[in-house]
C-alpha cells in the first residue's frame, strides 16, 4: 500500500558516491551493506518537473522487510516530505515520485529508513541538489603545457555553472588544494609544482552550492574532470619562445619560474629573484608573469656579456603585452622597465617606457650617456609585442638598432676614442664592481613579460641580432598559414645570390642594379597565397618579381612592382593557384593570367632588381596563405581571424 505525499526534488547530476552512514537496528553482518541503494547517488543534481526514482537491493536475502520510510528535508533539516511504502514483503523498486515545481533550488537530504516487523533494520541519508541549470567542465588548460619541478603553473577551468553560486574544488593526486566560489576567482588556481619530476593528477569537481558551513563536502560530485599534470626539467619551446639557448647570455622564459635557461656555460645570474608580487597570468593567450606598478625582477649580477673587460655585441630581447600606459612615472634615474650595470652608473643600459609607447634607451660608459628613441610606439596596451634592442661595437662607431616584432624601427650610430686598440665603449672595469639588474619594479610599469633575453653567440662576436626574430613573430602570428618569412638579420638558408652583387648588411638584403636574389621552393596547393614585400624608403622601385616550377624551366608569372612600391611600403599581391592558371590579383594593374599546368612539385622565384644605378633594398619578405579577405591597405591589415582571449589573474596559490 502506497501513501505517497508528493513533493521531492530535482536538478542536474553531480555526484556518484557509496559512502554510506548506516544506522543498524539487526540484521547480520557482512562486507556490503544490508541494504544497496542502486540509484540516486550522492551529490546528484536534479530538475524541476522531473521524476526521482529509487531503486536498492536487499543483500541479506533471508531477511523480510514490510516498510519503507522515505523523508525529505531541506539545508535546515525542515522536513519537505515523507512518504510511507508498506508492503509485504518490500519489492527492490518504488515507482518514480515527482518532483515538486515550487521547491526552489538548493541543498536536500533524502533519508531511506527500512524496517523489519517494526524494527528499523537499516538506514541511509543521500544529499542531493536541485537546481534549474547546467553545471559541465569543458576543458581545464594548463599553463605552462609542462611544469619545471618547484616552479609555478597556472589551470584555467572553462565551466558552465551559475557564477553567483557555483562552488569548485581542486585536488592533485587526491589531496584538496583549492575549493572556493567561481566569482571569488576559484575557476583559476596557482600551484606550486612538486619537486620531484613525474606526472601527477588534477582534479576538478562542481557543486551547484557552496556547502553549509564552507568546510567542504565528503563526498565526490557528479561533475568532475581529471587532466594529467606533468612536471619535467625537459621542456619543449612554445613557438613565442626565444632561443636556442645556445645562442644567449641570460635568458628567462618565465614559465612558471625565474631561472636562466640559457647555456650554463655563460655567465649571467642563475636567476631572478622577485620585486614586489609578480603573479602568474594569462592574458591574451600568452602566459607569463604580471606586474603591477611595483614588482618585477632582479639580480645582484650583469645580465650583458663581458668578457675580460670588453662589452661583446648582444641584443635585450624582451616580450610583453602592458596596460595603463597613462600611469608610467617619469623617473629620476633611467630604468624603469630595465636596467643592468653597475650600481654607480659608470657603465650601464638602462630602457624606459614612455606613455605613448615609445621606448627610450641610455647607453653609459666612461662618465658618458648616450641616449636613442624609438622614434614611434612599440609597444601598446593589451598588444603583444617582441621588442629588440641591438648593440654592437663597429671600429670607432657604436651601433644601436630597435625592432619591434624582428623589424627595425630606429638606428643610431655613436662614436668614440679607441684606447688600446678598443672602442672606449667595450673596456668595462670589473674588479671591485657592484653589479645591478633589474626588470620592472620601477617607474610604474604595469603588464605581462612572457619572454626576457640577452642575444650574444660567443664563437662569433660581431652577431648581434637574432636571425631567427622576424620569423619567429610571424609564426606567432599567422600559425600554420606561414609558408615563408625573412628578415635578413642573418644568412637566410637556400638563399641563392647572384655572385658579389647581392649581400644581406643591416637586416636588409642589397641587391645591386640588374642583379637577382633566388629564393628558395615554397609548395602552395590550389590555393591563394599573398606575398609581402618591403623595400626601404630610400630604394629604388624597379624591381620585378618571377616565379618558375622548381626544376623546370620557363616561367610560371612574372609581376612587376615598379609602380606599386610607389609611396605604398610594403607592398602586397597575390597568386591565386587552380589547376590550369595562376592568376595575379589585389590591384587592377596587376591583374591577369598565365598558361600553367599545374604540374610541379614546388614553386621558386627570383627578386629582380631592373634599376641601372641604384640599389634594391629589401627589409623583409613574407608569404602566408590566405585564410580571410585581403585588404588593399596593405600588410598591415593582413591578420588572421582573432583567437577567444582568456584573461586569468588567479585567485588562489597553493604549495604542493
Amino acid at each position: 500500500m502506497y501513501r505517497k505525499s508528493l513533493f521531492i526534488i530535482i536538478i542536474i547530476l553531480i555526484i556518484l558516491s557509496g559512502c554510506s552512514d548506516p544506522s543498524v537496528g539487526g540484521g547480520s553482518s557482512f562486507e556490503k551493506e544490508p541494504v544497496e541503494i542502486t540509484t540516486l547517488a550522492r551529490g546528484e543534481i536534479l530538475h524541476a518537473a522531473d521524476y526521482l526514482e529509487i531503486e536498492y537491493r536487499i543483500n541479506d536475502q533471508g531477511v523480510l522487510l514490510n516498510k519503507l520510510v522515505i523523508t525529505v528535508t531541506d539545508s535546515e533539516n525542515v522536513v519537505i516530505n515523507e512518504l510511507v511504502i508498506e508492503e509485504e514483503p518490500l519489492t527492490e523498486w518504488v515507482p518514480p515520485i515527482e518532483i515538486d515545481e515550487g521547491l526552489p533550488n538548493g541543498s536536500y537530504r533524502l533519508l531511506l529508513s527500512f524496517y523489519r516487523e517494526d524494527e528499523l533494520y537499516y538506514s541511509e541519508q543521500r544529499e542531493f541538489f536541485i537546481s534549474d541549470a547546467s553545471y559541465y567542465i569543458r576543458s581545464i588548460t594548463s599553463y605552462p603545457p609542462v611544469l619545471y619541478p618547484g616552479g609555478g603553473g597556472l589551470f584555467y577551468a572553462d565551466i558552465e555553472c551559475p557564477l553567483e553560486h557555483c562552488w569548485l574544488r581542486w585536488s592533485l593526486d587526491g589531496k584538496q588544494i583549492a575549493s572556493g566560489m567561481k566569482k571569488d576567482g576559484y575557476q583559476s588556481i596557482m600551484i606550486d609544482a612538486p619537486k620531484n619530476e613525474g606526472v601527477y593528477e588534477l582534479n576538478l569537481e562542481v557543486f551547484p552550492f557552496p556547502p553549509e558551513d564552507r568546510a567542504g563536502y565528503d563526498y565526490k560530485s557528479t561533475v568532475i574532470k581529471s587532466i594529467p599534470v606533468y612536471v619535467n626539467t625537459n621542456q619543449k619551446s612554445g613557438v613565442n619562445e626565444f632561443g636556442p639557448k645556445e645562442d644567449f647570455y641570460s635568458l628567462f622564459h618565465f614559465r612558471g619560474n625565474l631561472i636562466n635557461s640559457a647555456d650554463a656555460g655563460l655567465s649571467g645570474p642563475e636567476a631572478f629573484s622577485a620585486i614586489g608580487k609578480p603573479s602568474l597570468s594569462v592574458r591574451n593567450g600568452v602566459f607569463g608573469y604580471s606586474l603591477n606598478n611595483s614588482s618585477g625582477f632582479k639580480s645582484d649580477k650583469l645580465i650583458l656579456p663581458v668578457e675580460d673587460g670588453i662589452l661583446k655585441s648582444f641584443s635585450l630581447m624582451f616580450s610583453v603585452i602592458p596596460w595603463n600606459l597613462s600611469g608610467l612615472q617619469p623617473s629620476s634615474a633611467p630604468g624603469g622597465l630595465f636596467y643592468s650595470g653597475s650600481a654607480d652608473g659608470s657603465f650601464y643600459l638602462a630602457v624606459d617606457a614612455l606613455p605613448d609607447g615609445q621606448l627610450s634607451a641610455v647607453f653609459a660608459f666612461g662618465g658618458e650617456e648616450y641616449q636613442i628613441y624609438s622614434g614611434l610606439p612599440l609597444i601598446a596596451e593589451d598588444v603583444y609585442s617582441s621588442i629588440g634592442l641591438a648593440v654592437y661595437p663597429e671600429d670607432n662607431r657604436l651601433n644601436l638598432v630597435w625592432y619591434r616584432d624582428g623589424v627595425p624601427v630606429a638606428e643610431e650610430n655613436l662614436t668614440a676614442e679607441r684606447t688600446s686598440g678598443v672602442p672606449a665603449w667595450q673596456e668595462v672595469e670589473t674588479v671591485d664592481i657592484i653589479w645591478e639588474t633589474r626588470f620592472a619594479g620601477t617607474g610604474g610599469f604595469e603588464g605581462l613579460v612572457d619572454e626576457l633575453g640577452i642575444y650574444y653567440q660567443r664563437l662569433t662576436d660581431g652577431i648581434a641580432v637574432d636571425p631567427d626574430q622576424y620569423r619567429r613573430s610571424m609564426e606567432l602570428e599567422y600559425g600554420k598559414f606561414l609558408m615563408y618569412a625573412e628578415g635578413f638579420d642573418g644568412e637566410p638558408e637556400g638563399l641563392i645570390v647572384d655572385g658579389q652583387n647581392v649581400k644581406i648588411d643591416g637586416s636588409r638584403m642589397i641587391i645591386a642594379p640588374g642583379s637577382f636574389a633566388a629564393f628558395p621552393p615554397i609548395y602552395p596547393g590550389y590555393e591563394e597565397i599573398i606575398f609581402t614585400v618591403a623595400i626601404a624608403g630610400t630604394s629604388t622601385k624597379a624591381m620585378e618579381v618571377v616565379f618558375y616550377p622548381d626544376g623546370q624551366s620557363g616561367e610560371i608569372v612574372r609581376v612587376d612592382l615598379s609602380d606599386e612600391t610607389d609611396g605604398v611600403l610594403p607592398v602586397n599581391f597575390s597568386l591565386i593557384f587552380s589547376t590550369e592558371t595562376v592568376s595575379v590579383g589585389e590591384t587592377e594593374a596587376q591583374d591577369g593570367e598565365t598558361g600553367f599546368s599545374g604540374d610541379f612539385g614546388g614553386i621558386v622565384y627570383r627578386l629582380i632588381n631592373n634599376d641601372e644605378a641604384v640599389d634594391l633594398e629589401i627589409e623583409s619578405v613574407l608569404i602566408i596563405r590566405k585564410n580571410i579577405n585581403v585588404s588593399e591597405a596593405g600588410f598591415n591589415d593582413i591578420r588572421l581571424a582573432d583567437e577567444p582571449v582568456l584573461e586569468v589573474s588567479t585567485g588562489v596559490s597553493i604549495g604542493s
